[in-house]
């Protein structure tokens, strides 16, 4: 029975160490980003990410640019969401968010065929305030 609980606890740690090596890989890439750099290897990464948890890495990296003022570098990730996930509430959220608050960027980022097929505005009414 105490060899059962240390490969357990062994299994615990080895995914919390995975988890945080990818999520400590995900901010240095958002970081990089958040000064300019390209974006492919943080979609990458993102794109990494098990499905489970995939919207929810996306949202939080998008929030941290967004609420950073880095808002013309969360676009590229939000257009990347609302392309692969489009049918999500929170992709739909940061659609609405950016055509709303920054419709500057939603010109320069979205042309009118892609705003028409992936903006649902009956799904993003349903989000709320905060996604």
């Amino acid at each position: 029975m105490p060899d059962l609980i240390w490969i357990a606890l062994g299994g615990g740690v080895a995914l919390i160490a995975v988890r945080l090596f990818f999520s400590s890989r995900i901010d240095k890439l958002a970081a990089q980003v958040a000064e300019g750099a390209d974006p492919a290897p943080l979609l990458a990464a993102l794109a990494a990410v098990r499905e489970g948890k995939k919207l929810d890495e996306y949202n939080r990296v998008i929030r941290q640019l967004w609420d950073d003022y880095n808002r013309e570098q969360a676009v590229p990730l939000i257009k990347e969401l609302a392309r692969l996930h489009g049918s999500a509430p929170i992709a739909q959220y940061w659609l609405q968010q950016v055509a709303t608050v920054e419709p500057d960027l939603a010109r320069r980022f979205f042309d009118e065929e892609f705003f028409t097929a992936h903006f649902k505005p009956e799904v993003a009414a349903a989000c709320g305030k905060v996604g």
